[in-house]
């Protein structure tokens, strides 16, 4: 019937958008764990520059992954409350 299939249409579509979206998402994380880890890298080299001993090194690797753990996910929650504010 025509009113089946255009609601397996319309699940279609929106399937294709929760992909998309989904997508959208894993790039734009990859895009923030590539710039902290060039912000990573920049502080190392400053660190070291600067005579920074290893050990504080080895202790602010140890580290940034956990806080890229905690501060990605929080910008996240923190723009879709911005967008389902709108």
């Amino acid at each position: 019937d025509a009113g089946d299939r255009s609601l397996d249409g319309h699940a279609g579509v929106e399937e294709r958008k929760v992909r998309l979206s989904e997508g959208q998402g894993q790039l734009l994380s990859a895009v923030v764990r590539m710039i902290l880890e060039g912000f990573l890298q920049r502080i190392r080299d400053t660190c070291q520059d600067l005579g920074t001993a290893e050990d504080v090194l080895a202790a602010l690797d140890a580290q940034w992954l956990g806080w890229q753990q905690q501060v990605v996910p929080s910008a996240f929650r923190k723009v879709a409350e911005l967008e389902a504010g709108q």
